[in-house]
């Protein structure tokens, strides 16, 4: 019986030594911090989306094709790691009609903008959206196109960018 108890206290003093080198690991272990900046330098999503941004340009691509670029206008925080891009188009892809929505690429006009969100920058990845209009308010711009007029409304509280795709720095 007495082994019984010996057994016990061997158990549980391993289970706290365990227990206490888990908690000294985990406080130690360095989290990846966020950064204060522009996500510079190509992205690649696990949705095969591949964005490059430089200090004047952005571009996004998907599979062979490109699905937008432009030059950087301006750039506005959101907070600690996130932020928003403006761009004013240089080209984008346009769609036709259904059924075959067939893909032509466009050069943009002079008044051709687009917002695109940034958030949760690190060393390794971030999180990038495309603004896709805005739910429920038929007083705000829809589409993928904006005036220049229409950028300071193009935001994560009017209802855009509800869709981030996690990305990888290449």
């Amino acid at each position: 019986m007495f082994s019984f108890f010996v057994e016990r206290k061997k158990l549980f003093s391993m289970g706290m030594a365990c227990a206490l080198a888990l908690a000294l690991f985990s406080a130690c272990a360095p989290e990846e911090d966020l950064l204060d900046g522009l996500p510079l330098g190509t992205w690649v999503s696990g949705f095969g989306e591949t964005y490059t941004i430089t200090d004047s340009a952005f571009t996004k691509s998907y599979g062979p094709g490109l699905s937008y670029s432009g030059t950087i206008t301006a750039t506005r925080k959101d907070g600690l790691g996130a932020g928003y891009i403006t761009i004013k188009y240089t080209q984008y892809t346009d769609y036709g009609p259904a059924p075959d929505y067939e893909p032509t690429l466009k050069d943009a006009d002079d008044n051709e903008y687009y917002v695109i969100h940034w958030r949760e920058l690190k060393v390794g990845g971030v999180e990038l959206s495309d603004a896709y209009g805005a739910e429920n308010n038929a007083e705000l711009p829809v589409g993928a196109v904006f005036a220049e007029k229409d950028i300071p409304s193009i935001t994560v509280a009017n209802g855009y960018f509800n869709t981030h795709s996690t990305c990888k720095k290449q």
